[in-house]
């Protein structure tokens, strides 16, 4: 409906309004039609009021899929560089990229991921984190503050990483796998593996990297040391899930498959421990908490290593621009198109509240 069609069925309503009401004054209708007629203005009104709102809203329909792979596909077979900025549907590639590879790797889909508009853009992650609330007499002045708590912004400035692509010519020109609208899933396998080892093990600024969890410094308070020399028991693991468990419903302990095959050797088959054995192996968790095993994580048992990181993931945030730059490079003597895929990202804990089990000296 038209704005001239709407204007034209408000005008109606309130002229049928007046007429209502010249014939309540003058007695002409009954109390109960009244009533009933009342009710149905009413609700003709609401509907033409539901309309002219959408009618004046603007039409963001368009903005998460107007991505046209077909610039894509002509840029490649042209051999020419191209970059996808937001307003050409960069970010809604980027998205497309960023959901497949949660999929892909666990830890993206764990951890509080946002994604800006471009390459230059300082992306805020908030982490909210209210004061615990206490008990006081009315008009209490001396209400302890709670240090820990934050409703703040931490910035990271997206760095490239970088993938390269080799691609037949006829692939590309004939399309024979429907090549274009495959672009997100194919680097989303390049780059989820990349991001996931950089949440891990990434090694801050100084080498362009995520600050990944591995390099953190953990706290004192927060570190749980293994009970043995040279072991470490599912009873250690244990103590670690019990630590978070206290803390938060949604915690998860991070090992090194390596460590993870330690544990089940160092630990006895007996008691709790083979309670804790049990559920572990069938269920890759212990006490409630989730267990993650990937190859990234640390391997090093030695004393005083860390080897199992535990926390709340959503307090790590990712940020990723909403921009791709694919540029080809060619090899003399070969026919394949090498396509230089860049995608900006950083990463860092929000807040440095995860804990370590470490091994015992």
């Amino acid at each position: 409906m038209n704005k001239d069609e709407i204007k034209k069925r408000k005008a109606e309503i309130e002229e049928q309004r007046k007429a209502l009401s010249s014939k309540i004054e003058k007695g002409e209708i009954s109390n109960e039609d009244a009533e009933k007629a009342i009710a149905e203005l009413k609700a003709r009104k609401a509907e033409l009021d539901q309309e002219i709102a959408m009618a004046e809203s603007p039409d963001t329909t368009e903005t998460r899929t107007a991505f046209d792979f077909s610039e894509v596909t002509n840029a490649l077979i042209e051999k020419r560089a191209i970059t996808i900025p937001t307003e050409l549907g960069g970010q809604a590639l980027i998205g497309q990229i960023v959901e497949e590879m949660k999929a892909k790797t666990p830890l993206l889909n764990l951890v509080s991921v946002y994604t800006g508009t471009n390459a230059k853009t300082t992306i805020p992650l908030l982490q909210p984190g209210l004061a615990v609330p206490v008990g006081g007499e009315q008009g209490a002045k001396n209400i302890a503050e709670d240090s820990t708590a934050k409703l703040d912004a931490v910035e990271v400035l997206p760095r490239p990483f970088m993938s390269l692509l080799p691609v037949s010519i006829e692939t590309i020109k004939f399309d024979k796998v429907g090549f274009a609208q495959k672009l997100p899933s194919l680097f989303a396998e390049a780059f989820a593996q990349c991001y996931h080892k950089q949440i891990i093990s990434g090694r801050g600024d100084s080498h362009k990297e995520f600050e990944g969890l591995g390099s953190l410094t953990f706290k004192s308070e927060k570190t749980i040391n293994a009970a043995a020399s040279g072991k470490v028991t599912v009873m250690d693991l244990a103590n670690l899930a019990l630590e978070i468990a206290d803390k938060t419903d949604t915690g998860y302990i991070i090992l090194n498959p390596a460590i993870y095959s330690k544990i089940l050797a160092d630990s006895p088959e007996k008691d709790l421990s083979a309670v804790y054995l049990k559920t572990l192996i069938e269920t890759k968790s212990i006490e409630g908490v989730k267990v993650i095993l990937t190859s990234h994580m640390l391997k090093d048992a030695g004393g005083g290593k860390v080897v199992a990181i535990a926390g709340d993931l959503k307090k790590f945030g990712m940020g990723i621009a909403g921009e791709i730059d694919i540029t080809p490079k060619a090899k003399v003597g070969d026919t394949n198109v090498y396509f230089e895929a860049v995608m900006h990202a950083n990463g860092k804990p929000i807040i440095n509240d995860f804990y370590a089990l470490k091994a015992k000296a």
